[in-house]
């Protein structure tokens, strides 16, 4: 939309649209999020226990630069700095100091009557009813995957193939990637408007009210 000419323009737009090689497919986007949030634990554990009142700051920023080539290939890069302030427990899931949260490049091309898609790298998942894999907002620190994600597309169907760690860091220390609890899983599916299914070994969910089902396999 930036690249209409005729669409009013704020000072910040020209951060989130910077055209490349003349061509309006092509541009890099810049954007950044600052979000503040104060907590109150007024009877922590429901007050059993030596646990006492805590009230702390959670503070997250993200850095990102996307960039397009064209309407089919895309790099995004993604720094995330989340600190916890006056907080007494801090858990991996509170501080993650200046990390890489997102490096991915996704790629989608047309294939016979539907659309391939592609995408490797640390990357943001959300999959199905996110009980196995989510972006889980509301910690400090965003969950992202190392993973290899494929999408094909056709008239109603939808199939989906990915496999990909998770990865927490428990080294309060900027960019440290070695120290971290990881779990694998993989998983394919097939989706219509009303239906799923899946194949392969693992915990299979059913789910009647919206006809889906999901397989996912877990090593630790």
């Amino acid at each position: 939309m930036l690249a209409n000419p005729c669409v009013h323009k704020t000072p910040l737009d020209s951060l989130k649209y910077i055209p490349l090689f003349g061509n309006p497919d092509a541009y890099i986007s810049l954007g950044a999020i600052l979000r503040e949030r104060v907590e109150m634990n007024d009877t922590p554990l429901f007050g059993l226990g030596p646990s006492h009142d805590d009230t702390y700051l959670l503070q997250r920023l993200d850095l990102r630069a996307d960039i397009r080539l064209g309407s089919h290939v895309q790099f995004l890069v993604q720094f995330e700095d989340a600190q916890p302030y006056g907080k007494d427990l801090v858990s991996p899931f509170d501080i993650n100091p200046l990390d890489l949260r997102q490096a991915f490049v996704a790629i989608s091309e047309t294939l016979g009557p539907g659309t391939v898609k592609f995408r490797v790298g640390r990357q943001e998942m959300a999959f199905d009813w996110q009980r196995f894999i989510s972006v889980l907002d509301g910690p400090n620190v965003r969950q992202a995957f190392d993973a290899i994600w494929a999408d094909h597309e056709t008239g109603p169907w939808r199939w989906i193939a990915y496999a990909l760690a998770t990865s927490i860091w428990i080294d309060a220390l900027p960019f440290v990637f070695t120290a971290r609890a990881a779990k694998n899983v993989w998983s394919r599916s097939g989706a219509a408007p009303q239906a799923r299914f899946g194949s392969g070994f693992g915990r299979l969910a059913l789910h009647p009210d919206s006809g889906s089902s999901q397989i996912v396999q877990a090593d630790r």
